[in-house]
């Protein structure tokens, strides 16, 4: 199950479109943020992305952050000294990130990677599945390790709704 839905989740973050889903990382639409400093994630950064995407719906904003970026969000604070990232889940709070649910992605890629931070409005992000699930069990291939072989075919595809740059007149 894990396996299966990590190569969905790396599909849907950065898939080419050719036989897979079109990741929201690879269209023209997808705006990169200059880093303010190489190989970390800074408050401007966060702050960058947030002012640059227009939310249709700011309850399907979420973050897409690389665990290995963890130690670094985890420690940042605005010029006032506020946390930036708030976990709290005695309260039944996700984690946050400027009051953003944050999802902490080994799809994405290493801190220092495009790609490694990334917010996200799902609602401009489209998924149709296919006929369905199928699961095929060979008992045979593994045989002399008394062990059940699986085989899952699914159909699948996503895609951002706007995958071309907006212009404004």
């Amino acid at each position: 199950r894990k396996a299966f839905e990590y190569h969905l989740g790396y599909q849907c973050f950065g898939g080419t479109g050719t036989g897979e889903p079109l990741g929201w990382k690879v269209p023209d639409s997808t705006f990169k943020v200059e880093r303010d400093t190489a190989d970390t994630i800074s408050e401007v950064d966060l702050r960058t992305m947030f002012g640059r995407l227009f939310a249709t719906d700011p309850g399907s904003l979420f973050w897409f952050i690389s665990w290995c970026g963890w130690s670094t969000i985890s420690g940042l604070e605005d010029t006032n000294g506020n946390r930036l990232y708030m976990q709290d889940y005695s309260q039944g709070m996700p984690p946050t990130v400027m009051n953003i649910p944050v999802i902490w992605a080994y799809e994405t890629p290493y801190l220092g990677t495009e790609g490694d931070a990334n917010l996200v409005d799902l609602s401009q992000y489209g998924v149709a599945l296919g006929d369905g699930l199928e699961i095929f069990a060979s008992e045979h291939r593994y045989a002399e390790k008394r062990a059940i072989y699986y085989v899952i075919y699914y159909s699948v595809d996503a895609k951002p709704l706007i995958t071309s740059k907006i212009a404004l007149a």
